[in-house]
């Protein structure tokens, strides 16, 4: 494995002696980090999701949008302090989508209401 080459994300490529330094750093130290079962990720972005949803009719846009962005970098605080302190994984990509996605078609159905009350009630 030491000609080898590993694609690590981002069109970045790892040299195979690299990667095996890595690994047995890893296993000398004992530093393996836990990842999350899926019903776990599902919740975190179901909750996410509905926060975003609630936020976004319930409120006005701009008030809303702080508070998702409050609460997202509550949620990728949270993640990077879970990971660093108790090397527990939770991905934050897949609910801070989730939550962005709930919000911002909340909003697009919030305007779409208000606009269209607003023609056929004006009339």
């Amino acid at each position: 494995g030491a000609s080898d080459y590993f694609p690590i994300g981002l069109g970045r490529v790892l040299p195979g002696t690299l990667y095996n330094a890595h690994a047995a750093m890893t296993m000398d130290h004992g530093w393996s980090p836990v990842t999350a079962t899926p019903w776990i990720e599902a919740l975190t972005g179901a909750l996410l999701s509905a926060f975003g949803a609630i936020v976004g009719l319930g409120m006005e846009s701009r008030k809303g949008w702080r508070w998702v962005l409050a609460a997202l970098l509550c949620w990728i605080g949270l993640t990077c302090f879970l990971f660093f302190n108790s090397e527990f994984w939770l991905p934050p990509t897949i609910p801070t989508l989730a939550c962005l996605g709930a919000y911002f078609t909340a909003i697009g159905i919030h305007f779409g209401i208000i606009h269209i009350s607003g023609t056929v009630f004006s009339q």
